[in-house]
């Protein structure tokens, strides 16, 4: 080591060079009074010098870690909002305390849609007629509104139950709403009776950014419809009886194909004919008891003429499918469980508990609940595997590998294979038993002490409040529509942003 050596003589630096050699010793020396001098000595010096050395490196090191791990978590994170995205049920990510958007007050008669930037429900008209309705998503603005179907006299209305969205490769119109358009009569007034009757049905698929009707074909009177991937499904019967069932384009005009049955039914009512999409299978309900299942091209996979079920259906996942078992009783009801690839069937307590949303994070559980409990059975045999209590208003949704319970008592998470209780809020009793979920909390509205009534978000990790939000009196409830928060009351619904 080299050093600048001062000059005895005038008490200044001579800025000569010397050489100087550090010598480690073992302990302090004492000065020439004796005392132990102030500071760390020579060698400790050395020492803190040689710390400072190799600290800020590895500080700098840390640095980077911490933000490298920050990084990998934002994205664990996001791709983790990401697969909710395409879970139904699940709305967008509630960063923070929402804020209400706009309000409407039509009335919902289907269940609502979201495309090209509009949400699209068809609403009732004074005259028992029905309009299908498009409000600009951002602004709550009416779009547009298209007639769909009049009634021809006092006895008789119409209603459009059925919408669904459909997005075509190509051409003028690219999204659209398929609608179906019923006719029905009202009588039986003589005899105290009432009856309703299908008169006609009309498929009408309207554009969505204009609303325009694109088209407008008559169908059989039993008719239902339903989406997979891009493509149209329609079902109806023929007129010697056999369900015909046919995927097409958007727009109806080239058929991918059709599968008919082999058998004519005795009978089907209009209102009992129904399609369901779940996990790229196509569940056709004939009538109360009567169906069949399609894989995505066409083939069957296996229908009630080859079932030994024989209940009314109460639920489809696509790979089982749910009957009413006909060893129910009043207060003690039973499901048959129907394997539709295998065809075995095995029994359980309840009846299914439609968790909604459900993000099949728990596959190898059955959710069915009774009176006064939800139990939780393998999948595969029927065994029960946990239970918890809930009453009878009480719903479940299966979330990130959690069951989420809402129930009059409180709301509460359980971890899905073990039965284990993560946490329980007790003030958190829903309004309605209605909870939203974004895949991070769980949104519950509840009334309080004072009368207010608020929306609490708490996140599903921990069960601890995020964020609060006020509400109007009179709200009833809080649902999904689409990927988007709204709440209710009796007369309106708003959507949160």
């Amino acid at each position: 080591m080299r050093s600048t050596s001062h000059d005895p003589r005038r008490g200044a630096p001579s800025g000569r060079l010397l050489d100087v050699e550090l010598v480690e010793e073992s302990e302090v020396a004492p000065s020439v009074d004796g005392a132990v001098p102030h500071g760390p000595a020579p060698s400790d010096r050395r020492s803190l010098r040689l710390v400072r050395r190799w600290w800020r490196p590895v500080a700098i090191g840390l640095a980077v870690a911490l933000v490298a791990a920050s990084v990998i978590s934002d994205r664990r994170q996001a791709a983790r909002l990401a697969e909710f995205a395409d879970v139904d049920g699940v709305v967008a990510p509630l960063d923070g305390t929402p804020h209400a958007g706009w309000s409407t007050t039509a009335g919902l008669w289907s269940a609502p849609i979201e495309t090209s930037g509009r949400i699209v429900y068809a609403t009732q008209r004074v005259d028992g007629g029905m309009d299908v309705i498009a409000f600009d998503v951002g602004t709550g603005t009416e779009d547009w509104r298209t007639s769909l179907g009049a009634p021809t006299s006092e006895a008789s209305a119409s209603l459009t139950s059925t919408c669904v969205a459909v997005t075509a490769s190509s051409g003028p119109f690219r999204h659209l709403v398929a609608c179906l358009a019923e006719l029905f009569m009202l009588g039986g007034a003589e005899s105290g009776t009432p009856t309703v009757t299908t008169t006609s049905t009309h498929l009408e698929l309207i554009d969505a950014a204009s609303g325009k009707i694109v088209k407008d074909t008559p169908t059989a009177r039993a008719t239902a419809i339903g989406r997979i991937g891009a493509d149209l499904v329609r079902a109806d019967v023929t007129a010697d009886g056999h369900v015909r069932i046919e995927r097409t384009d958007p727009l109806g005009t080239t058929p991918r194909w059709t599968f008919t049955s082999r058998a004519p039914l005795a009978a089907v009512d209009a209102s009992n004919l129904r399609i369901d999409v779940v996990a790229n299978r196509i569940l056709v309900l004939d009538g109360t008891t009567a169906w069949t299942v399609l894989s995505a091209d066409g083939t069957e996979v296996r229908s009630s003429d080859h079932a030994v079920t024989s209940g009314r259906i109460s639920g489809f996942t696509g790979t089982q499918l749910f009957t009413e078992s006909p060893s129910s009783t009043v207060g003690a009801p039973q499901t048959e469980v129907l394997d539709l690839s295998t065809g075995r069937v095995f029994t359980v307590e309840g009846y299914p508990a439609g968790p909604a949303p459900d993000d099949r994070s728990v596959p190898d559980i059955l959710l069915t609940q009774t009176s006064d409990a939800l139990l939780a059975s393998e999948a595969t045999t029927g065994k029960l595997r946990w239970s918890t209590s809930l009453g009878s208003d009480g719903r479940a949704m299966v979330i990130d590998g959690r069951v989420v319970v809402d129930d009059p008592t409180s709301l509460r998470a359980i971890d899905g294979r073990s039965g284990r209780v993560l946490w329980e809020q007790r003030d958190a009793a829903p309004v309605n038993h209605s909870v939203v979920t974004d895949g991070t909390v769980a949104v519950a509205v509840a009334t309080k002490p004072d009368g207010t009534t608020a929306m609490t978000a708490y996140g599903l990790d921990d069960g601890l409040p995020r964020w609060t939000a006020a509400l109007p009196s009179g709200t009833r409830g809080i649902a999904s529509l689409g990927r988007r928060l709204v709440t209710a009351t009796s007369y309106s619904m708003t959507i949160w942003r």
